[in-house]
């Protein structure tokens, strides 16, 4: 499927998502290295739980709210929320205002935000793209949402410390902006809204609005295999959100205050290149981010064509392998330079998966439950997130070597789990296939 052939909400989504995982990308990991500074190491992960707890709560809602109200007015009220939360961010950060507190507060609702968007635009993906072109869809997406991680940490590291108030009100406008082309060009495709005569009606109060979901996403975690998935996706999910917490602190102990790096010099037009440069811990965590963005760029498509070949089960079974190791290798580098080798197999676990997720769960997910699927597969991340900061308290009281190989051990908790879940679904596919033998034979 060549992109001059894709639907229009797909190319729009496509520049969403880049300005979506820019303003991230630039902000979201010098954060955490700000509020250790400011509230402490152990206040920063117990607030960071009760963050990804709210997470939870607004995933339920999201994926009820795709399917109900439908992906674009969700996806644009989200982009109009955001935009207003970072303008309050930006004032935090003020030279009127400094309050890490609020400033928290503003970060954990751009998350809560950010949890309402996702659902509906995965599923609008699933929506228009055809079964056999969604693994090819998705990875495209999952490149060029890299090529924001390849350029927004290298920007952020640059002026996060010394011009954050610029850059949230810029982030605000890029989301300002961005809710308003969703507004004007997006069409909706969720195949409720556009199919039923009769729509259901929102009722209740917002808590009984989430004890229904509850009971709806309890019905969809029964499918064992869908369970299985979301629970060694939880384990994984771990792993994966030490990019964002413990690497970065990791790297602050590691550098302190600034790593001299000596260069070779030579002189052009009279001008002499300098013999060493300095590089601060936002420098090196930066660029480390970069690493992994680049990679991702230039390896997504080509490594999804190459595990294309494979089976599922071997793809999900062997990423997860990986990314333990990439946390072992972590525990036990005592230079910063073995971060960009442990960055190197962490990404290589990452690429390795970047299709396959999502074609995944738009083959199993019912089309009248899509959004519901999308949302609850989006609990791997927002349960993952919840349990993701206990890695910064382990590290706080028993040390970094400690906090990466328990990370480690959840993800090769997750392989064994990736291979039993495919097992039960050959199980299963193999029941069916005798009960419609049987049926056909009755008839």
């Amino acid at each position: 499927m060549k992109f001059r052939d894709w639907d229009r909400n797909l190319k729009i989504r496509l520049i969403g998502e880049f300005c979506v995982g820019s303003i991230f990308w630039m902000s979201f990991p010098f954060l955490v290295m700000y509020f250790k500074d400011e509230l402490g190491t152990h206040l920063t992960g117990i607030l960071m739980i009760i963050s990804q707890l709210l997470g939870v709560v607004a995933n339920f809602l999201g994926g009820y709210f795709a399917d109900h109200f439908g992906r674009k007015k969700m996806m644009v009220f989200s982009a109009i929320a955001q935009a207003i939360v970072m303008v309050l961010f930006a004032l935090t950060t003020s030279p009127w205002l400094t309050s890490p507190i609020l400033g928290f507060i503003c970060f954990s609702l751009i998350g809560i935000f950010g949890t309402l968007y996702n659902p509906a635009s995965q599923a609008m993906v699933a929506d228009v793209v055809s079964e056999e072109q969604r693994v090819n869809v998705y990875a495209t997406f999952y490149t060029v949402n890299n090529i924001a991680v390849v350029f927004g940490p290298i920007i952020g590291s640059f002026f996060f410390a010394t011009h954050r108030f610029q850059l949230y009100l810029t982030s605000a406008l890029v989301m300002g902006l961005l809710a308003v082309l969703l507004h004007k060009y997006l069409k909706e495709t969720s195949p409720t809204l556009l199919n039923d005569s009769t729509k259901e009606q929102v009722s209740g109060s917002w808590i009984q609005v989430i004890v229904n979901q509850a009971k709806s996403y309890y019905i969809i975690l029964t499918d064992k295999v869908f369970f299985i998935f979301i629970v060694a996706g939880v384990l994984l999910s771990v792993a994966y959100m030490q990019i964002e917490l413990l690497m970065p602190l990791f790297a602050d102990e590691l550098v302190k205050e600034h790593v001299q790096l000596q260069l070779p010099t030579f002189t052009l037009f009279n001008y002499t290149t300098p013999s060493e440069i300095s590089l601060s811990a936002e420098n090196i965590y930066g660029f480390l981010v970069g690493e992994n963005g680049f990679m991702v760029i230039t390896c997504t498509l080509l490594l999804t064509a190459l595990v294309k070949r494979m089976s599922e089960r071997n793809v999900f079974v062997i990423s997860s392998i990986l990314y333990s190791i990439s946390m072992i290798y972590l525990g036990y580098t005592a230079h910063f330079t073995g971060l960009y080798v442990a960055m190197f197999i962490f990404t290589i676990a990452e690429i390795m998966t970047a299709g396959i997720q999502m074609g995944f769960i738009a083959r199993i997910a019912p089309d009248h439950l899509r959004g519901k699927y999308f949302a609850a597969s989006g609990l791997r991340w927002t349960l993952g997130r919840t349990i993701a900061p206990l890695a910064i308290n382990i590290a706080a009281l028993f040390g970094f070597k400690l906090a990466f190989i328990s990370v480690a051990i959840m993800a090769f908790i997750s392989a064994i789990m990736y291979f039993y879940m495919y097992h039960i679904e050959a199980i299963r596919e193999s029941m069916t296939k005798e009960e419609l033998k049987i049926k056909d034979a009755s008839n």
